[in-house]
């Protein structure tokens, strides 16, 4: 019996046979020995038992299997569209769980854990941006915590990396704005002053150019039209041929009518020679006399009419737009050909406000000098005056008309063309300041004034009139406060910065001021 036992004992092929589960589980095979020992009949009838129980072994997986099953459950999770923007936003924090992952397969120690959080952790604080470093820590805190609660120290882990994380991200915020104001000393902003000074302002208005004298040129006869001696825009000369209308039927009643005048001559000689022989009385003759008188008047007016077929230039001046003519055409009687305009002085009428024509009453500047600027900007060299101001204001604008006269020796003004009138007015003691010093929120406009302490405070000012490159200021800043001379965009009010003084005439001379 004991051999038979013996040599059961030397049959390793049946453990052979399935080496995984003697290697997954070798304590399983060294409990069952003593039972094979005591019974050894049941060992030989029942040794599928032994091979029945890998199975069992493998049915119990591991802890890292199990682990495994989790972590492709999370990854699934992490794959839906609501977890891909946060995903997207943690992508260094995966990085870092790869990193992390690796060194605790590998059965570091919690120091060494540590140590290398650490390292991370350090090269993280050059970050410049608060916002993607709270990120990262944040991040990081999470994953330290799920590296240590494989090793069993999640709870002392947790409250280390979060106090670590919130201490680091406020000392970057810090940091930060601690270099903001280190930046903000040593840094010299430039300030100055407005600059107070006597300045000529011009106050606009739009106006109309007229001639002084502005004819229409239209026909005073009918008939053809024969000749067209002139073009559109030419300047023409008094009693110059303008244009001819076909005289032949006009023509011929002047012919007719000196012919009635030599018959009325012949007739009044003959009566005149019978009253002296008493043939006939002295009225005959007197009738004769009369009926000469008659068609010599008719001849007078039969050459005026022959005359208006020739229209002459009244005066020198531009010949304006022909009408609806055309050599050839047949012109009815008073039917318009073109204009003439007398360019050598011109007429300018501008509206101005009520309060404007009170001050210019008050002061009674009569023949003010007033300038003309054109449509391109320049202003015409010869100066105007106002000479005559309308009799009543207009009900619907309350503005009432003023008339500058100019001369014009160039042919440079048109009639029809537009402009401004540009009246000077001089402002004592204006306060200037650039525009480019100022800022614009919500319609309404502010600039930054610096105290003696160089502290920011934000002021709204009130500009009263608006020319290129500065705003002459009505309210808002008194001139022995300094501003910011260029607004800075990192910059605001209550902040403190180092600044130098710029002189108020440097700041300025390079700007377009019209000034005295």
């Amino acid at each position: 019996m004991k051999e038979k036992i013996r040599n059961y004992q030397s049959e390793p092929p049946v453990i052979e046979a399935e080496p995984p589960v003697i290697l997954a589980k070798p304590p399983v095979v060294e409990a069952e020995s003593p039972v094979v020992e005591a019974e050894p009949s049941v060992v030989e009838a029942e040794p599928p038992v032994i091979l029945a129980k890998p199975p069992v072994v493998e049915a119990e997986p591991s802890v890292v299997e199990t682990e495994l099953a989790e972590d492709h459950a999370e990854a699934e999770k992490k794959s839906t569209p609501h977890s891909k923007k946060k995903r997207k936003k943690y992508f260094i924090p995966l990085v870092l769980l790869l990193l992390i992952g690796g060194i605790a397969g590998f059965q570091l120690e919690q120091r060494d854990v540590l140590n290398q959080v650490k390292k991370l952790q350090a090269s993280l604080k050059q970050a410049e941006n608060s916002k993607i470093s709270q990120s990262v820590f944040s991040g990081l805190g999470q994953l330290t915590q799920a590296v240590m609660s494989m090793s069993g120290h999640q709870a002392p882990l947790d409250a280390r990396a979060e106090s670590h994380t919130n201490n680091h991200v406020s000392k970057i915020r810090e940091q930060g704005e601690a270099l903001n104001d280190e930046e903000a000393l040593q840094t010299a902003y430039q300030v100055s002053k407005p600059l107070v000074k006597d300045v000529t302002l011009n106050d606009e208005y739009v106006c109309q150019i007229r001639a002084i004298r502005h004819i229409e040129i239209r026909s005073l006869e009918k008939g053809y039209l024969q000749n067209v001696l002139v073009d559109e825009g030419a300047t023409v000369h008094k009693g110059q041929l303008l244009f001819q209308i076909k005289p032949n039927v006009y023509q011929a009643d002047v012919q007719k009518s000196e012919a009635e005048v030599e018959l009325s001559k012949i007739e009044l000689q003959n009566n005149q020679a019978l009253v002296d022989k008493d043939i006939i009385s002295s009225t005959e003759a007197a009738m004769s006399a009369a009926k000469l008188a008659k068609v010599k008047a008719e001849l007078e007016l039969a050459k005026t009419h022959l005359g208006f077929t020739e229209i002459r230039a009244p005066f020198d001046g531009l010949i304006g737009r022909f009408g609806d003519i055309r050599l050839g055409s047949l012109l009815e009687e008073n039917q318009l050909l073109t204009t003439l305009s007398d360019t050598h002085r011109l007429w300018v009428y501008f509206n101005v406000p009520e309060a404007q024509y009170l001050e210019y009453m008050k002061n009674k500047r009569l023949n003010q000098t007033v300038h003309l600027e054109l449509a391109n900007k320049e202003i015409y060299p010869e100066p105007g005056k106002i000479e005559v101001i309308q009799s009543d204001f207009n009900s619907t604008s309350g503005n009432i008309a003023f008339r500058a006269v100019f001369n014009n020796p160039k042919a440079l003004l048109r009639y029809g063309q537009t402009g401004k009138i540009l009246w000077p007015r001089k402002v004592n003691q204006a306060i200037i300041l650039p525009q480019k010093s100022t800022f614009e929120v919500l319609d309404k406009r502010f600039i930054f004034v610096v105290d003696n302490a160089g502290v920011i405070h934000e002021r709204e000012i009130h500009v009263a009139h608006e020319l290129p490159n500065i705003y002459i200021v009505a309210s808002g800043i008194s001139p022995d406060e300094m501003f910011l001379l260029e607004r800075q965009n990192r910059l605001d009010k209550g902040d403190r910065i180092s600044y130098k003084v710029i002189d108020p005439k440097s700041a300025i001379e390079k700007l377009n001021l019209y000034a005295e």
